[in-house]
């Protein structure tokens, strides 16, 4: 299948890597300059053996190379324009979390946007899914729960705790949690029958460091569930990465074998589990998804992410009060 990327800096770069290691063929990218073309593609030639293209024109780029998949991976607030573009021009695509968002529009517009996308991409019979590759470890992590604890008790709480570098750039605290709840909202929805998040319960505690977010949830037994996700900023150091139900919080980390292959390691206690790479994971099972036209073969399909907008955009509307 082919494959082209718009935005193949930055987290792009590993969407190449992966759709070409998984047998894809990344035949072109879009970027916004000549000169970030010319950047790009030597870069992407020197790590991965890139051959395709670059273009500044997306629109020309989709005439021109036609492709069956096209990666989303720019700002969030393009996400919109360039997933219906796309659509357009007949390709399925794979978007990169938050599937579409913005603090300066009004939530419901955002909601109502999303839904737009779904009918279209309906209309086309073509695939649209969302990048949140946690929920690729989900099985894994209950592997480990049950070998652990002798078997899987029904999760009735939820934890989520991600640090990221920023290397002393301002950042917005309030921009920072909800570009990072799309993944512990992706897990949630894996890890539970969701009914409702409970708005009553919401609390936002913010400060120079960090911003944790604590509510309940009921699942749809009537069960109700705590939840807390926590969002830190550092400026060194190796980010934390944790998650787990019940109590049983794994560590999450990246980084190259022994073979100088990227790999997935979850830590709990004193041991330590290697697996594939979670993005690797995810990708894999989009490209299965749209060779069988069969979403629930995929992560996060363009529904879960519908619903992990909506979940997003009841938390902003409570805490802003919009």
């Amino acid at each position: 299948m082919k494959v082209a990327i718009i935005g193949a800096s930055g987290i792009g770069k590993q969407h190449v890597k992966w759709f070409s290691y998984e047998g894809c063929d990344v035949v072109a990218f879009a970027g916004r300059t000549e000169d970030g073309i010319s950047s790009t593609k030597t870069n992407l030639e020197k790590l991965f053996g890139f051959s395709g293209r670059g273009y500044t024109n997306i629109k020309a780029m989709l005439k021109k190379e036609n492709p069956d998949i096209v990666v989303i991976s720019t700002p969030s607030d393009l996400h919109y324009d360039h997933i219906v573009t796309a659509l357009d021009y007949g390709a399925n695509v794979y978007c990169e979390k938050p599937f579409i968002w913005s603090s300066k529009l009004d939530v419901d517009k955002i909601l109502n946007s999303a839904r737009e996308i779904l009918s279209k991409s309906g209309r086309k019979n073509l695939l649209v899914g969302m990048n949140a590759q946690y929920v690729a470890a989900v099985f894994y992590y209950n592997k480990m729960r049950r070998e652990f604890l002798g078997n899987l008790d029904n999760p009735s709480s939820f934890y989520f705790e991600m640090e990221s570098k920023w290397n002393g750039k301002e950042i917005d605290y309030y921009d920072l949690l909800f570009d990072v709840l799309p993944h512990p909202i992706s897990l949630l929805l894996e890890f539970f029958s969701y009914d409702r998040l409970l708005k009553e319960s919401l609390v936002l505690n913010i400060n120079s460091m960090e911003s944790i977010l604590q509510f309940d949830f009921k699942d749809n037994f009537g069960n109700i569930c705590p939840a807390k996700i926590v969002c830190r900023k550092i400026n060194e150091g190796i980010p934390v990465r944790r998650f787990g139900v019940n109590g049983f919080i794994v560590d999450y980390n990246g980084r190259n074998d022994e073979q100088g292959v990227y790999s997935t390691y979850l830590n709990y206690k004193d041991s330590e589990f290697k697996y594939e790479d979670l993005m690797r994971i995810s990708i894999r099972g989009f490209i299965q998804a749209v060779k069988n036209k069969d979403p629930s073969l995929m992560f996060v399909s363009g529904e879960k992410a519908c619903k992990n907008l909506e979940i997003q955009a009841l938390i902003y509307k409570e805490i802003f009060k919009q």
